[in-house]
């Protein structure tokens, strides 16, 4: 905040007012004044031009400013702080906002904003709640000195008529007037002033149609001398004008004024006409011209009338689609921008921004109200959408997935989306590591039971050659086995008692240790002998030995 050597109500102090957004300027620029409408705000900061004060407005700002400072002395035995005013300004965003503080206490905690005291302001004040035309003022005023809060007090000076309450910022308010005011100085450089209009439209004076004027003579017969066609042409201008197409209050008050001016005429017609009739009785060409002008002009009050009536309503409506299309276009512009996402539907009441307005003029700054309104409200919603959209590509940018309902979580508060996206993050990491654990021990069963099949068939493989080979080794075998047992029995006779190798030995043992010898026997004559045909050879021996002795 920079403090600015300025008096309130000094020309200084207004010339810089004219560069700055003052906070007392913020209600009419967020359509919420009593007193200043938003356009005639744009037109003051354009031209630099502000509206005169009549001296009645004078003698209220008198009034207001002795109550202020009759006031402000309560103030500080109410907050035991003395209270300064002073005017300070705050750029934001690029935003040149200014204000003037009724009162700031030194350490700039507290301010002090004063107003005329009023019936509705008081109810207002014991209420605790304050309309916009009140704390857009405020809200600026804190947002330029960084207080805590401000004593909004209406009072009339005393402490009888004294009513105060404490302000403090409303969440959320801030920004939109940050997004008002940026709107507002768009508009501002975007600003071509209208043509210059009465402040009233007033009816021009309408050309009135001549007298029609007769004379009859009678020195040669009866002739009638008159002005009728000078009146038809004069009557031919007013029907012609009758067709023009109505726009602004201007042309709806001259139109009315010109249906004034039929209804006159054919009135005068009428009575002319049974005038001349009775005077010369039946006159056919001048009562079939007059009556033929009477029907002009009757047709031309009724095209009016009729123009009067329903061009009224269409010129509503021109003026409140006009507002519509503006909105569609900013909608379309914002939506560009924030795709895929997309602004959330914003009512505008243009029926309300219109409602009793008594001129077009006044329902074209209305319209105009609303519309800036939809705006400010437009690009705060859009802002939020682009943080949260930023937020998003920070902490989950390869996670855009977990978003299904991206359109409805840019909607809300940073902080929230925050937890919410890495909660997701998370479970979604979790899954993943299940989904990969499941994955392993699935891979890992599927090998398991085709390790375990392999195995069975190179088993049932193994078992299938012992088959054959048995098979084809089988008379050999037994040929080995007589021949060794021969062999056997012959060497056991041949050697002396003492060397028996076989004694204490029982009829098994001896069997396998003559089947090893018959191996041994084997692979000495035929060393290419594999260790399968010896074991089979073995194993058919050590058989056919168990058989013999079973069947001794």
């Amino acid at each position: 905040m920079k403090i600015l050597d300025l008096i309130q109500g000094s020309e200084a102090w207004l010339k810089v007012r004219l560069s700055h957004f003052t906070a007392s300027e913020a209600p009419a620029m967020m359509g919420a004044s009593k007193y200043q409408s938003r356009d005639a705000l744009l037109k003051m900061k354009a031209t630099g031009i502000s509206p005169e004060v009549c001296n009645q407005q004078q003698k209220i700002f008198d009034r207001g400013h002795a109550a202020e400072a009759l006031a402000r002395p309560i103030v500080e035995v109410m907050i035991g702080d003395d209270l300064y005013p002073i005017t300070a300004s705050l750029e934001v965003e690029g935003l040149q906002l200014l204000g003037s503080f009724d009162g700031l206490t030194m350490s700039e905690e507290t301010g002090f904003e004063h107003k005329l005291l009023n019936a509705e302001l008081v109810r207002q004040v014991n209420s605790g709640e304050l309309e916009p035309h009140y704390f857009w003022q405020l809200e600026q005023l804190l947002l330029i000195s960084r207080a805590k809060e401000i004593i909004f007090v209406t009072s009339d000076g005393t402490e009888l008529n004294f009513k105060s309450m404490r302000y403090c910022p409303v969440a959320g308010r801030r920004d939109e007037l940050i997004a008002g005011w940026k709107q507002f100085a768009k508009d501002l450089a975007e600003y071509v002033a209208p043509e210059a209009q009465a402040p009233k439209a007033v009816a021009e004076p309408v050309a009135s149609l001549p007298a029609i004027n007769y004379q009859i003579d009678l020195s040669n017969g009866i002739s009638l001398r008159s002005n009728l066609d000078s009146f038809k042409a004069a009557a031919q201008v007013l029907v012609e004008n009758s067709k023009v197409i109505l726009v602004s209050d201007q042309d709806f008050e001259d139109a009315k004024a010109r249906i004034k001016e039929c209804e006159k005429a054919e009135s005068n017609i009428k009575a002319l006409i049974d005038r001349v009739l009775g005077e010369l009785g039946d006159v056919d060409t001048f009562k079939t011209d007059l009556e033929s002008i009477g029907g002009w002009i009757r047709q031309s009050r009724l095209n009016q009338d009729k123009q009067v009536k329903t061009r009224s309503t269409e010129r509503k409506a021109e003026i409140i689609n006009a507002g519509k299309a503006l909105v569609s276009e900013h909608i379309d512009l914002i939506n560009k921008n924030l795709a895929p996402v997309f602004l959330p539907n914003i009512a505008v009441d243009f029926d309300a921004a219109v409602f009793r307005k008594s001129s077009f003029e006044n329902m074209q700054s209305g319209v105009n109200d609303a519309v800036a309104a939809f705006k400010i409200e437009a690009n705060c919603i859009a802002a939020k959408i682009e943080s949260n959209l930023e937020l998003l590509r920070m902490i989950a940018a390869d996670h855009m997935n977990l978003f299904a309902d991206l359109q409805q979580v840019c909607l809300m508060d940073s902080e929230p989306l925050r937890a919410i996206a890495l909660r997701r993050i998370e479970d979604a990491k979790q899954a993943e590591q299940e989904r990969i654990q499941a994955a392993a021990q699935k891979i890992a069963a599927d090998q398991l039971a085709k390790d375990k099949a392999e195995q069975e068939r190179i088993a049932n493989e193994q078992a299938e050659i012992n088959r054959q080979a048995m098979a084809s080794h089988a008379p050999a075998a037994d040929e080995i086995v007589m021949r060794r047992s021969a062999m056997s029995s012959s060497v056991v006779q041949e050697r002396p008692d003492h060397s028996e190798p076989t004694v204490g030995l029982t009829d098994y043992q001896r069997g396998i240790i003559a089947g090893i010898e018959l191996a041994k026997n084997i692979l000495i004559k035929n060393p290419t002998a594999s260790h399968d045909d010896l074991f089979l050879i073995f194993g058919e021996f050590i058989e056919a030995k168990t058989e013999q002795l079973e069947a001794a």
